[in-house]
């Protein structure tokens, strides 16, 4: 994501935005639209978790955020989990935060210092369901909780 950036604060405006604004003026008149690079996302669909957590501390939150693209609100996303092996996952709706990001908390009391796993999911529109990690439902996220002993 940091290349990402990188490209699109400096070698861009560089390299295509600059000369491109120069090529309207010669030509008197705007480039079309198709010449000039897009401001929008505007590839496959993508859920991504940029910081993937496997261990938490006793008593810590588990925090996460997640990213969706296109960056319009995604339809029905959440955070599914449960503590490790057993019984059936709770919901927790993912909280739009700005643009594309959005976030999720399993707060600590829920958590009971016990491993959990967890899955992330959500339906963009007419298009297909995305979801994390890759394989989810069947395939599930796992956190340790740290202690002592560990």
């Amino acid at each position: 994501m940091g290349n990402v950036a990188n490209w699109q604060q400096h070698v861009i405006p560089t390299l295509l935005t600059g000369p491109g604004e120069e090529l309207s003026k010669i030509l008197g008149e705007d480039l079309p639209d198709d010449a000039v690079p897009s401001k929008q996302y505007n590839s496959l669909p993508r859920l991504i978790v940029p910081t993937v957590r496997t261990t938490l501390s006793p008593g810590e939150d588990l925090k996460l955020k997640v990213i969706i693209l296109p960056a319009k609100e995604a339809n029905d996303a959440g955070l599914y989990w449960r503590t490790m092996g057993s019984g059936e996952f709770k919901r927790i709706a993912l909280t739009h935060l700005a643009r594309a990001v959005y976030s999720a908390t399993i707060p600590a009391g829920q958590i009971k210092q016990q491993d959990l796993e967890y899955y992330i999911t959500t339906g963009q529109g007419n298009t297909s369901e995305l979801v994390f990690p890759a394989g989810a439902p069947r395939m599930t996220q796992t956190v340790v909780i740290m202690n002592d002993s560990n």
